[in-house]
């Protein structure tokens, strides 16, 4: 077998790891996501030491954003990039888009939760400890959740997966990340269990739609947080976490496919069928803004 030139092999080496634009996308993903892990493994393992009146104020959520935050930061500046331009921008747009996700994110919650009640599926009870205090620490700790898992999922990575692969891959590689993220453990049947997966997928796909015809990560953010603060706040699960909202959810003995059973209603089919038409708006949403960064011969290509 002839001997392949030594210059040869260098060069497919070096176009393995650097394309036309420098260091490949995926290889730059690879060491975002690694490096960000470290961080994050540090910044909880210091969380750790801190007293229980402390640890409180710092939430592994609110930890997790600030180090996924100062390691997209480190890669921006590597690029020569910032921040604002990949959808981090603080502005009187970005206040009004948080605004409208949340807003959003509440209203589809509504519209499930109306839709099991007049089923039959469950009525409410007055939650012993509500309060107002209840309320706003369930507000912020939402909003962390919602920073975090957006800037982790729909943030560096899935940018460069935007460029490396395309919307439709990049859409598709990352719900199936924000899936495996998620817990599905626990005593409930397998088919909840498998509705609630899909339902989580769903809600990637709607969260990347939005950072995609917004090139701003406040809508996803936005949504994510009305969501799940929604839900916690009407004794539902939240990804089969217990709530600690203003009402405690009573469930009628309706199947479990339709409440969610004690997974939330996250694992119904109604949130199916609410997130399913929410994707399908979403693709006909026509947006004139286009990423700032991206490369000028790059085709804009469809969301989903």
């Amino acid at each position: 077998m002839p001997e392949v030139p030594l210059h040869l092999e260098c060069l497919a080496m070096r176009s393995l790891f650097v394309g036309s634009d420098g260091v490949r996308n995926g290889w730059r993903m690879a060491g975002w996501l690694a490096i960000t892990s470290l961080t994050l493994m540090g910044l909880y393992a210091l969380r750790t030491l801190l007293s229980d009146a402390t640890r409180a104020f710092a939430s592994e959520s609110a930890l997790g954003f600030i180090g996924v935050l100062a390691t997209t930061w480190l890669f921006l500046r590597w690029e020569h990039d910032t921040l604002s331009a990949r959808g981090f921008a603080l502005s009187a747009r970005t206040a009004r888009e948080l605004g409208l996700g949340i807003v959003g994110g509440m209203v589809a919650v509504g519209i499930v939760t109306l839709c099991g009640w007049l089923l039959g599926g469950f009525h409410w009870a007055w939650s012993p400890n509500a309060s107002a205090r209840t309320v706003l620490m369930s507000a912020g700790g939402m909003l962390a959740v919602g920073l975090f898992e957006e800037a982790f999922f729909h943030g560096y990575a899935f940018q460069r997966a935007i460029r490396g692969i395309g919307p439709r891959w990049a859409q598709l590689l990352i719900a199936a990340l924000f899936v495996l993220a998620h817990p599905f453990s626990g005593d409930n049947p397998r088919s909840i269990v498998v509705i609630a997966m899909i339902n989580t997928f769903l809600a990637s796909l709607i969260f990347g739609a939005c950072y995609l015809r917004t090139r701003n990560l406040a809508v996803s953010v936005g949504s994510h947080m009305g969501w799940n603060w929604t839900l916690e706040c009407l004794g539902f699960g939240v990804s089969g976490h217990a709530p600690t909202g203003l009402w405690t959810t009573v469930l009628h003995g309706a199947p479990g496919w339709l409440t969610g059973g004690s997974y939330g209603l996250e694992g119904s089919v109604i949130t199916f069928g609410v997130l399913a038409l929410t994707c399908a708006a979403l693709m006909r949403w026509k947006h004139p803004r286009e990423e700032v960064s991206a490369p000028a011969s790059t085709p804009v290509q469809p969301a989903l």
